[in-house]
C-alpha cells in the first residue's frame, strides 16, 4: 500500500470549508458552488476576506485555487483521502481530473 501524505489538522473554519467544497464535489455542484464570489456569499463574507484562509488551506496541501477572473477551489487528492479513506489514489485522481475538465 503507497504512503499516505498527511495534511496538518484543520481549523474549525478550515473544516468548514474543506468540507464544503468536497460536499460540492459529493453533490455534483462544483462548478456552480466552488467558485471562491460564490463560496464567500456562502458563508457570509467577502471574497477578499476568504480568500487568505483559502491560501492557507492550498499551502497545506487541502485544496488547489485555480483562475484568474473567476477562482474555483478544487479538493486535493489527499484531502479526498483524508475525508475519505476508502478510496484508492487512483480514484481520488481521476474525481480531481474529473472536476478540472467541467
Amino acid at each position: 500500500m503507497p504512503k499516505r501524505n498527511r495534511l496538518p489538522r484543520l481549523t474549525n473554519r478550515g473544516r468548514e470549508l474543506v468540507s464544503y467544497v468536497l460536499n460540492t464535489v459529493a453533490f455534483d455542484t462544483h462548478g456552480d458552488d466552488a467558485e471562491l464570489e460564490t463560496m464567500a456569499k456562502q458563508f457570509g463574507t467577502t471574497a477578499g476576506r476568504l480568500r487568505p484562509t483559502l491560501r492557507s488551506l492550498a499551502a497545506q496541501g487541502w485544496i488547489t485555487i485555480e483562475g484568474r477572473s473567476a477562482e474555483f477551489v478544487y479538493p486535493t487528492v489527499e484531502a479526498i483521502r483524508a475525508m475519505n479513506p476508502n478510496i484508492d489514489q487512483a480514484e481520488a485522481a481521476k474525481v480531481v481530473r474529473k472536476l478540472h475538465r467541467k
